[in-house]
């Protein structure tokens, strides 16, 4: 998958994707089931790109895998900021990304 196709991509099934490329996570029913098979959330429940804090659940997971460098440049790349960061605006545009945004940098740096 490219930066275009993930770009693109709408809310469930860029969720669907964070769970399985990220968390690790497969669909099981109503739920999501973690590497060990025990439940980790129920798929209604899940919606990282509409929420910040399952948003930053993303972000924590992408970081424990090494790949923090590669979020903040995927992260640029979805809001259009050229690096280096050049103003005072480019900091707060990154620092207050909306988790869709989040969540698509998360699954370009998990999967590049």
């Amino acid at each position: 998958m490219n930066f275009d196709h993930i770009n693109r991509m709408g809310g469930q099934e860029l969720n669907i994707l964070a769970a399985e490329e990220i968390m690790g996570w497969r669909m099981d029913g109503e739920n999501w089931l973690a590497p060990d098979n025990t439940t980790a959330r129920r798929v209604a429940d899940w919606y990282p790109s509409g929420d910040p804090g399952q948003a930053e659940d993303l972000v924590a997971a992408v970081e424990a895998m090494g790949r923090a460098e590669a979020f903040a440049l995927a992260l640029c790349r979805v809001l259009c900021l050229a690096t280096p960061l050049q103003t005072p605006q480019d900091l707060y545009r990154l620092a207050t990304a909306a988790p869709k945004a989040r969540c698509k940098a998360a699954v370009l740096a998990a999967m590049e």
